[in-house]
Order: structure tokens, then C-alpha cells, then sequence
């Protein structure tokens, strides 16, 4: 399980292209958790192409933290779009 810290590079992560972009940078493996403090905005759409992108590196479980409350509803919501969909993986918002 790696831990990747994601305000690292910015603190606005909006648009789907850079979802895709981040998605890309990650490492490959099993169980992601992703550290979203310092963090000041994600965006739904950003959020949607990073789960699907890491999905598509392999990654079968994602766990967000330290995730803003308007990040956490966006991830609640898109985990209830698509609980079922092969695209996206396990969703864990701590």
C-alpha cells in the first residue's frame, strides 16, 4: 500500500485533464491512500478521472483523508454513481 500526499504539486485540483494527468503519476499498486490535506478544492470531475484513471493503473482500493467536506460529498456521490461499475474501485473516504 503506498500513501500519496496530494497537495503536493498543487492545491486546486480541478478539470478532468488533470485528473487524467495525476491519475498517470501514480504508483501502481493494489491499495492507494491518498492524502488530501492541503488541499483547497476538487473538483468532481477531477476527482471522477483520478478514480478511473488509478483503477485503470490496477489499483483495487482507494482511500481518501484529510478530504474537505465539499471533497467528501463529491466522493460520496460519485461512490454511489458507480458502486457497480467495473471502472471504479473500492472507495474509503476516512
Amino acid at each position: 500500500m503506498a500513501e500519496v500526499r496530494m497537495a503536493s504539486s498543487q492545491t486546486l485540483l480541478v478539470t478532468r485533464q488533470r485528473g487524467r494527468q495525476v491519475a498517470a503519476e501514480m504508483p501502481r499498486e493494489s491499495e492507494l491512500r491518498l492524502d488530501f490535506e492541503g488541499v483547497e478544492v476538487a473538483s468532481p470531475s477531477f476527482l471522477d478521472e483520478l478514480i478511473k484513471g488509478i483503477a485503470s493503473n490496477g489499483t483495487k482500493k482507494l482511500v481518501f483523508f484529510n478530504v474537505s467536506e465539499r471533497a467528501r460529498n463529491s466522493l460520496e456521490l460519485l461512490k454511489r454513481t458507480h458502486e457497480s461499475s467495473a471502472a471504479y474501485p473500492a472507495l474509503m473516504v476516512e
